[in-house]
């Protein structure tokens, strides 16, 4: 809550990028911001070989040129989603049913990346099973 109300309300930006000055009140942007100066592209599409600086990036590449428009799929009973914050709701239905599930759903985490690696998986998948069946 501290941490809210100096970031949010009062605007502190502690975290400086060396290169250009921009501040940022979560270290983490920070990091995501230095990979404009870097030019380094970490999250690479595992269906060709575009690479992006950032996650989000990657799910607008995904959607437009391999048509996979929900790449956010629940690993419990793959419903897809557009968005990550609709998986993150959906999530709850399966974490509150079990025994403890309310407790657990603060431990939640979701990272972009493994989630779009099984997308890309379960679409080459599918791409394997349907050039079988023209074999």
């Amino acid at each position: 809550m501290i941490k809210h109300i100096r970031f949010v309300h009062e605007g502190q930006r502690p975290h400086e990028c060396s290169v250009c000055g921009f501040k940022f009140s979560i270290l983490s942007q920070l990091k995501r911001h230095m990979l404009t100066h870097t030019k380094e592209k970490p999250y690479k599409c595992q269906l060709c070989p575009q690479a992006y600086a950032q996650t989000n990036d990657l799910v607008k590449h995904a959607a437009r040129v391999h048509g996979i428009d929900k790449p956010y799929q629940c690993d419990r009973c793959d419903e897809g989603f557009r968005l990550l914050t609709d998986l993150r709701q959906h999530y709850r239905v399966h974490v509150q049913s079990t025994e403890g599930g309310a407790d657990q759903m603060e431990e939640v985490r979701f990272t972009t990346v493994a989630i779009l690696q099984r997308a890309f998986s379960k679409d080459k998948q599918q791409q394997a099973e349907g050039n079988e069946k023209l074999e």
